[in-house]
């Protein structure tokens, strides 16, 4: 199943920030290449692969004639989710960097939602939307306006989105060589944490 374009917007914003920033810095491009990567898969030592939704690699080129080109390096690594999954994010990020060293930077992003029910069977709205023709993908485009970056999605006045804010979470790997998860402080183990608030 291919990712909701709310879990990819995220993703492609970091995407290009570090894209035109990593372009910036001067360094030769014919020796080294720095690539970013959504939904590629990652091939563990432990022959498990996992699929993260942000990937930063760096390619080096050996000069010519003085061998193979080196294996490419997985540097940082990022996860999406929604609010409710924040624990097998976090689940997967451990697993990611505790099978491969050369990582040192994961990165959580997480939709935080205002908390969402279907309409309940039985109830006017329910029976409102079954007595219609199906509903198109631009019904369910949010109306925009000057204190709201996206939703709520309101159609026949039931709320189906309302995204409250979007937390972007930065954990780097700690002098012991391990990453903490945790967000409790520890000698050592690094992590930041900004928020976007998506409503004014």
């Amino acid at each position: 199943m291919s990712p909701l374009p709310v879990h990819e917007q995220p993703t492609s914003h970091i995407n290009a920030a570090i894209y035109s920033f990593t372009h910036e810095i001067p360094y030769d491009k014919r020796r080294i290449n720095v690539t970013m990567h959504t939904n590629h898969r990652l091939q563990s030592k432990n022959t498990v692969t996992h699929i993260p939704d942000l990937q930063l690699i760096i390619s080096r080129y050996p000069i010519a004639g003085t061998g193979k080109r080196p294996r490419p390096i997985v540097k940082w690594i990022g996860e999406c989710g929604f609010s409710s999954d924040d624990s097998s994010m976090i689940r997967k990020l451990r697993e990611m960097t505790d099978s491969d060293q050369n990582i040192d930077l994961a990165l959580m992003i997480s939709v935080r939602e205002i908390r969402w029910q279907q309409p309940k069977d039985g109830s006017i709205i329910a029976e409102t939307l079954r007595s219609q023709p199906q509903l198109d993908y631009d019904d369910f485009i949010p109306v925009l306006d000057s204190k709201t970056m996206f939703g709520p999605v309101v159609v026949e006045s039931h709320t189906w989105i309302h995204v409250k804010e979007i937390r972007y979470t930065v954990f780097e790997r700690g002098t012991d060589g391990h990453f903490n998860f945790s967000h409790k402080a520890a000698e050592g183990v690094r992590y930041v944490s900004f928020i976007i608030l998506v409503e004014i």
